[in-house]
């Protein structure tokens, strides 16, 4: 299997509204959910109304991820004052490739310093943020936060 390993192989795009759809179809993805700090339950009008909002909150970017006109993953940083906060996620159809680690990549060179907050049952997430190496600054409830400068 190839793996992707330059962030020239994406193409990146700041989301709108039109990905509305796209990003409730991934959140709801049953790997997504389990690897998601925020467990709740949501129906797709609450998540239009998160996004219209999201789109109007300066302190948040959120980026979709293309690969051959194919959307392959989101990434989101949020600005709180001193840091970004780094939250990324991969099409279901696209994990295995190599993205996540390409899609953090460029989200640690645009959005620095940075942290970014992974389940412990996350291997995923997990192996991305030691290959980039970040640090690991706390652990509570099953969740490490992690830091990079």
């Amino acid at each position: 299997m190839s793996t992707v390993t330059e962030t020239s192989q994406l193409e990146i795009r700041t989301a709108n509204i039109d990905d509305a759809q796209l990003l409730f179809d991934w959140r709801k993805d049953p790997v997504t959910q389990k690897n998601s700090i925020n467990q709740n339950d949501f129906s797709f009008e609450q998540h239009l109304e998160w996004l219209k909002q999201s789109l109007k909150n300066t302190n948040r970017k959120i980026l979709i991820f293309t690969k051959n006109d194919v959307n392959v993953g989101m990434g989101r940083a949020d600005f709180d004052g001193s840091h970004y906060v780094l939250s990324w996620l991969i099409a279901p159809e696209s994990r295995g490739q190599g993205l996540g680690k390409v899609l953090v990549s460029y989200l640690i060179k645009n959005f620095n310093p940075s942290l970014a907050y992974v389940k412990n049952n996350n291997i995923a997430s997990l192996k991305i943020v030691k290959d980039l190496d970040f640090k690991k600054i706390y652990e509570e409830n099953e969740v490490t936060t992690f830091a990079y400068s």
